[in-house]
């Protein structure tokens, strides 16, 4: 299921609890020594989150260089691609439905979910651009 989502080479995936982590092999054996003796809360890259047996991609592995070739990937004109990082609503006409990364200038940008009638937009909240831009 993983490999649909992301290259593993050279990556041991992890599950704490519900949540997939991509760890780099030759820092394993470190990462599992800490994660024996402290209260970790976050290592290695995040590749999603485990919910009703289907994987929700993470920002993270949108963001890292690990996603797959396989990914759907939606190029998105500039007045989208701000919409989708202000956590607007957008409308992409004929879009496939599924998990799809959104991008702008072939830079990936984030997660969309397509669905039949919406897009859910998946990028981080916190991440958002609040402001509009102000015209002198």
């Amino acid at each position: 299921m993983i490999s649909s989502w992301a290259r593993s080479a050279n990556n041991e995936l992890i599950q704490v609890n519900d949540k997939i982590y991509a760890w780099p092999l030759t820092l394993f054996d470190d990462f599992d020594l800490l994660l024996q003796h402290l209260r970790i809360i976050y290592s290695g890259t995040l590749l999603g989150e485990l919910a009703h047996k289907k994987l929700i991609p993470d920002h993270a592995l949108a963001m890292s260089t690990m996603l797959a070739e396989t990914i759907a990937c939606t190029e998105l004109e500039l007045s989208q691609a701000i919409a989708y990082l202000q956590k607007n609503v957008i409308e992409i006409p004929g879009s496939t439905p599924g998990w799809q990364l959104a991008a702008y200038n072939e830079h990936p940008l984030g997660w969309m979910n397509v669905l039949p009638n919406r897009i859910n937009n998946y990028y981080p909240k916190e991440l958002r651009i609040l402001k509009q831009k102000i015209n002198n």
